[in-house]
């Protein structure tokens, strides 16, 4: 898994940190996520098929949620390791 930080959460940052993880030879086929607005726009812009889950219920996405979960346990510890 890997994250990309965004200074903010809007549609332009969300496309440059997809266009960062895709590199500059990549088209992506189909994104699948939450039905953010900021990811909507993006992928629109991007002209990728665009999948989503139902909003809210994180349950459906367990394998998702968890990875999050565990990379956001991982940013804290490392922000408080550092100091």
């Amino acid at each position: 898994m890997q994250a990309y930080p965004c200074k903010t959460k809007n549609a332009k940052e969300t496309l440059k940190c997809f266009q960062k993880f895709l590199g500059p030879y990549i088209k992506a086929k189909l994104i699948y996520s939450d039905n953010s607005k900021e990811i909507a726009s993006a992928v629109d812009e991007m002209c990728v098929s665009h999948d989503t889950c139902t909003p809210y219920t994180p349950a459906t996405n367990g394998v998702a949620e968890k990875a999050v979960r565990r990379v956001k346990e991982g940013t804290s510890a490392s922000l408080v390791q550092s100091g």
